[in-house]
């Protein structure tokens, strides 16, 4: 027989699994944050604003992980509601798995351009592992560059400099890294669902770019923190404020990124529903290779149809690993977008916080396009596909 303390034991763990599953239950429930809800703004601010200072302390980020898998996410001179709206949206027109959104609050106090100081959000959590991680544990790495890495450890532990640098110079001659892909098809399949799900959904106008319900887009792109891109009645004008952000340092690419840009400017392109900010963080999946669910739908909105493609990209510089991922599942087709991404190459190096002065930055050829080729007055030309077999 069983020693008594050792039968209370157990059953008290049965109790608490069985309070656990209630609590979740309650807490997930629709009646639950209805009530919640009627609460007034001021209090649930007060609690949010508890549940943050001590479950993730004073040097906590926006998120904020909560019992029960919860999730709370809180703003600083912003709204939480164009988040919030954005999942709303994407569950209610796709099968994307969003976060379940459960109560938004704002507070009163504003702003001098008028956005509340803080606010938050609570979600449902999504439980799986970031694509980054994923793909990591899929990395070939060769016998050569594994031995170069692990002396690289042991010159770093020894604080042997000169070995470093020796080891640093062998870099660019090492065999790059393969993934085995053998068990992705159905993660490559559900990524491919759900941005043609995403981008299927009809625009509220058909050259507009915007937020969801016309709200100014947010953007981090070319910025270490995000910012306002604004509303545009036009992707024409979109197109130029984005072009008109290159920095007054760089008078002298102007004329480059001028001829870059017109076959940009001159094409109509589809205005679609996008994620925008889709680095491989964002991106969660499960132990059985299925897609988890796509989290923070900050930036979201109706952007011509190329964004997401290179927004994409701008996340992935100098990643092959993850380059190869993509160009695996290639959800935009065999080589979509190529003058737009072109452009997007340059303008990266020419605006806002990222910019990158002198030569190397002078270099605006996009490496992922492989090819560039001079064209007559000193235009440059991508090269596509085809051309390149040809050389």
């Amino acid at each position: 027989m069983r020693p008594l303390r050792q039968t209370l034991a157990i059953v008290w763990q049965k109790i608490q699994a069985r309070c656990s599953a209630s609590t979740l239950y309650i807490l997930h429930s629709r009646l639950f944050w209805s009530l919640w809800r009627l609460s007034p703004p001021r209090l649930r601010l007060t609690c949010y604003r508890w549940l943050q200072s001590h479950l993730a302390g004073y040097m906590a980020g926006k998120v904020t992980m909560l019992p029960f898998d919860l999730v709370l996410k809180s703003t600083r001179d912003a709204s939480p509601w164009p988040e919030a709206d954005n999942m709303r949206f994407v569950a209610q027109n796709t099968s994307i798995p969003v976060p379940h959104v459960f109560d938004v609050v704002q507070s009163a106090e504003t702003t001098c351009d008028g956005k509340p100081r803080e606010g938050y959000f609570v979600m449902s959590q999504i439980h799986g592992i970031s694509l980054r991680r994923w793909i990591s544990k899929r990395a070939i790495v060769h016998p050569e560059t594994a031995r170069v890495l692990d002396q690289l450890d042991a010159c770093i532990a020894s604080g042997d400099s000169d070995g470093l640098a020796t080891l640093k110079a062998q870099f660019p001659s090492l065999p790059p890294s393969t993934l085995d892909l053998s068990d992705s098809a159905q993660l490559i399949e559900d990524l491919r669902r759900a941005l043609t799900e995403l981008r299927s959904i009809p625009p509220p106008h058909p050259d507009a770019v915007s937020g969801l319900h016309n709200r100014p887009l947010s953007s981090i792109r070319c910025t270490i923190a995000p910012h306002e891109l604004g509303r545009f009645d036009s992707q024409l004008a979109f197109k130029n404020k984005i072009l008109n952000h290159v920095g007054l340092i760089f008078e002298d690419r102007v004329l480059a990124l001028r001829r870059l840009a017109e076959p940009v400017l001159e094409k109509r392109h589809r205005i679609c529903f996008t994620h925008a900010d889709l680095h491989a963080q964002n991106i969660l999946v499960r132990d059985d290779g299925r897609l988890a669910g796509i989290i923070d739908w900050e930036h979201a909105g109706w952007y011509p149809e190329y964004w997401e493609y290179t927004m994409i990209e701008y996340h992935m510089p100098n990643r092959p690993l993850l380059q190869l991922f993509w160009d695996t599942v290639h959800p935009f087709g065999e080589e979509p977008y190529t003058e737009e991404l072109a452009l997007e190459w340059a303008l990266w190096r020419s605006t806002g916080d990222k910019s990158i002065v002198g030569p190397r930055g002078d270099d605006l050829r996009c490496p992922r396009l492989v090819l560039f080729k001079p064209g007559p007055f000193g235009q440059t030309n991508v090269l596509r596909g085809s051309e390149k077999a040809c050389m």
